[in-house]
This record gives C-alpha cells, sequence and structure tokens, in this order.
C-alpha cells in the first residue's frame, strides 16, 4: 500500500488562475520525469470535468463506476484503479467524470474516502478544484494535501487582496497545510514581473508559468499531453525551454522530499 502525496490546485479567482491547465501541465510533467512512480489526476466535483477534457476527453465515467462502492462505503485503493483510465501508460492515470449530475453530487459526499483510497493507490494524486472560497468541497481538499498550488493571476489588484489575507481571496484553509504560489500565464514584460511581486510583497518563494501560444493551439487540439511529451526533452536553444524549465522548477518543489533523481526518461 502506497503513502502518496496529495497536490490540490486551487485559485481565488474564477477563471483566472488556469487552476486547470496548470494542474494537467504539472500531473503530466510529473508522471515524464518519475520512473517507477504513478500520477492520478482527479476533479473535485466529478461532473463535466475540464481536467478530463485536456488529458483524455474518451475517458471512462470512472464516478458512476465508483458510485456503488462509496454509498456503501465499500470502496478501496483497489477498487478505485479499476475504474481509472490510463492518459500515459503505466505513468498518469484520470478518474473519470459522469454527466449524471445527481451521481456526481452523491460520490462528492465521500471525496475524502476518495481521496484516501487515491494516496494508497497512486504515489501523487492531482486534485484540480473550485476556486473561491466559498465551497465546502474544495475545503476539504485543501485540508487534506500535502501541498496547496494556488494560482495566481498577473493582475496587482488580485495580488493586493490575496496577499493582504482579504477575505474571499485568501482561503482559511491555507493556514493548515503548505503552499506555495504560482502565476499563470506570466508575460515578463508586464508591470508586475516576478521580481517585483517578491519585492512588493515581501515573499522569496513564488513560480510563474509563462504564456505559450504553441500551447494554447494544443489545447484548442485537444493534444496538450502529446505537446507536453514532444517538449520533454527539447534542445536547451528551443524556443519552448523556457516554459519546460518553469514546469520543472514546480515539479521539483513538489518532489524535494522524495529524495529521488531524475529519471531522464525519453519518448524520443
Amino acid at each position: 500500500m502506497k503513502n502518496g502525496k496529495v497536490i490540490s490546485f486551487w485559485s481565488p479567482v474564477h477563471g483566472q488562475g488556469k487552476i486547470t491547465t496548470n494542474a494537467c501541465l504539472i500531473s503530466t510533467y510529473l508522471s515524464l520525469i518519475e520512473d517507477e512512480k504513478q500520477v492520478l489526476s482527479m476533479d473535485s466535483q466529478f461532473i463535466y470535468s475540464r481536467m478530463q477534457e485536456l488529458l483524455k476527453e474518451d475517458a471512462e465515467d470512472g464516478t458512476s463506476q465508483i458510485y456503488t462502492f462509496v454509498h456503501s462505503r465499500n470502496l478501496d485503493s483497489e477498487k478505485l484503479r479499476i475504474f481509472t483510465s490510463g492518459v500515459i501508460e503505466n505513468r498518469l492515470y484520470l478518474l473519470g467524470s459522469t454527466k449524471q449530475s445527481l451521481v456526481g453530487e452523491k460520490v462528492t459526499e465521500h471525496l475524502k474516502d476518495i481521496i484516501k483510497c487515491a494516496r494508497e493507490s497512486y504515489d501523487y494524486v492531482i486534485i484540480d478544484t473550485n476556486s473561491g472560497t466559498f465551497n465546502k468541497n474544495t475545503k476539504k481538499v485543501l485540508e487534506n494535501s500535502d501541498l496547496v498550488i494556488v494560482n495566481l493571476p498577473q493582475e496587482g489588484h488580485i495580488l493586493d487582496k490575496f496577499f493582504g489575507g482579504k477575505e474571499r481571496f485568501y482561503h482559511e484553509a491555507l493556514d493548515k497545510t503548505k503552499y506555495i504560489c504560482v502565476i499563470g500565464n506570466y508575460h515578463p514584460y508586464k508591470h508586475f514581473n516576478l521580481k517585483k511581486i517578491k519585492r512588493w510583497y515581501g515573499i522569496k518563494e513564488i513560480y510563474k508559468i509563462p504564456n505559450n501560444e504553441e500551447l494554447h493551439k494544443s489545447i484548442s487540439d485537444q493534444r496538450l499531453v502529446e505537446w507536453m511529451i514532444s517538449n520533454y526533452n527539447i534542445d536547451k536553444k528551443d524556443d519552448n525551454r523556457e516554459f519546460i524549465n518553469s514546469i520543472s522548477e514546480i515539479v521539483d518543489r513538489i518532489r524535494e522530499s522524495d529524495n529521488k533523481r531524475r529519471s531522464g526518461f525519453s519518448f524520443l
């Protein structure tokens, strides 16, 4: 039985923090870099998952399949594994969502049990949560996470409210767990660049995921995973190298307690 790390992705604002995109990028890269370790990606809502659209649109409805087991409190790690779909063989898996609202709501009531089973079955569990501070399921996920990735837009008025601890912009669950901040869709020439953010708010640790037009196109074409695989071992002089380096820095931060050296796995 494993004792996997639960990494949740959250943002104080809807539609600006790039939560789902960032969660998919990190889970994909993490699955490529980790040899003999497995990653599960899942959505905390279980209904019409955007994460599923990006990783594997045709994934089986694992949520409906585990419904009977969670309802009877008979779900375990082995049963959970049966109902997940492979995205990258033996590396990245997805718990598919349902289109049945009632089933999704019922399954969500057992979210803590599902997280426990996922932790016991996978080395890393990446959870895409609802943004904002009012969702009860989000609170459950954040409190049961080993690390929270706070996804922030590169906008001064939002950063002011989050780092200032303003109500509705700072989640109380963050007081009880470790978290790091990531600026999504980052533009280096915007007024609030990373150096200025660190100095202005007096923080030492903050990460970025740069804006990348090729990535946007791959998302539109539903080829995010293929794009990440093709860029995993790119040359140092390639235009996408900075982007991959930024993803790598975040993944290294996630892995830092595992004491495991990068495997150098190649799909080329």
